[in-house]
């Protein structure tokens, strides 16, 4: 084949190609709730100085802008054994950008057992916290307070952008601590 026919046969091709892209009606649709659903289980062996320890299992099921996180561990340390169960619902907020936490409960059987949930205002700057039958309020002045899914997330989020140097609250059982990352 000489030199011309192939490039009127890529000139074709091309026009061919580009003909079904702009002409497909997908192209421009938003995507169906269908296709933001998506379920991953991930499994992860834990270790303490070089020893498993114990196992931790985290489900997260997307919907749309939101998802639920199940995570359950069992540790066993020396003679000392814990259960760990948590859900928390996350979901990303289009006012503010970010990945933020509408709730979480939590249950710990055996050391530190107890059990602790979470409900967080829309914008994240305030929280109410349920542990062991008592209920706390937390409030932050300037940056959303969040569970550790949703910093988690928000952290993979910054790092895919380029970010180099962010910082989070973090709703803990009793308090809110306030972390500072530089990449």
């Amino acid at each position: 084949m000489s030199g011309g026919g192939l490039v009127k046969k890529q000139s074709v091709l091309i026009i061919l190609w580009l003909g079904t892209v702009l002409c497909s009606p997908s192209l421009f649709a938003a995507p169906s709730q269908t296709f933001r659903q998506c379920t991953k289980e991930l499994t992860y062996d834990l270790f303490l100085s070089g020893h498993r320890i114990g196992h931790l299992t985290r489900t997260l099921k997307w919907q749309g802008n939101r998802v639920n996180v199940h995570s359950y561990s069992k540790v066993n340390i020396l003679v000392t054994k814990s259960k760990f169960k948590q859900t928390s619902t996350v979901y990303w907020s289009e006012e503010q950008g970010e990945f933020l936490t509408q709730s979480f409960s939590r249950h710990i059987s055996g050391l530190m057992s107890g059990s602790t949930s979470a409900t967080f205002s829309a914008d994240g700057l305030k929280s109410s916290v349920r542990k062991d039958g008592k209920t706390r309020s937390f409030s932050s002045r300037d940056i959303p307070i969040r569970d550790g899914d949703a910093v988690g997330s928000q952290i993979r989020l910054n790092l895919i952008k380029g970010k180099k140097a962010f910082n989070f609250k973090l709703q803990d059982s009793d308090d809110v601590d306030h972390y500072y990352f530089e990449v």
